[in-house]
């Protein structure tokens, strides 16, 4: 599948707004990473790239940054060998065809 292949092979090239990474700034200097699963009038919900959501205070946030880029890593087909690849594709293609 091409678009699977481009996803991985660029994952900026096209970044639905669901995949963008979000920054927060905590008032007292921590700072969050991760996507944005809900924003309501009082708080702030991340995934973060452990898989754990994160809920932070509007009233904490000291600023908040949503990127462009994508939370997928750059670069991820030059650390995994291309047999390796190719198993990693077809395990992800049998796993849509049982969904």
């Amino acid at each position: 599948n091409e678009v699977l292949i481009t996803a991985i092979l660029d994952p900026n090239r096209a970044v639905e707004d669901k995949f963008r990474n979000c920054n927060i700034t905590h008032k007292n200097g921590d700072e969050l990473s991760g996507i944005l699963l809900n924003e309501t009038g009082n708080a702030f919900v991340l995934m973060t790239a452990t898989g754990q959501e994160q809920s932070i205070l509007r009233a904490d946030v000291s600023s908040l940054n949503v990127s462009s880029l994508s939370m997928m890593p750059e670069g991820f087909e030059q650390i995994m060998p291309p047999a390796q690849m190719i198993d990693l594709l077809a395990f992800i293609r049998s796993t849509k065809d049982t969904n």
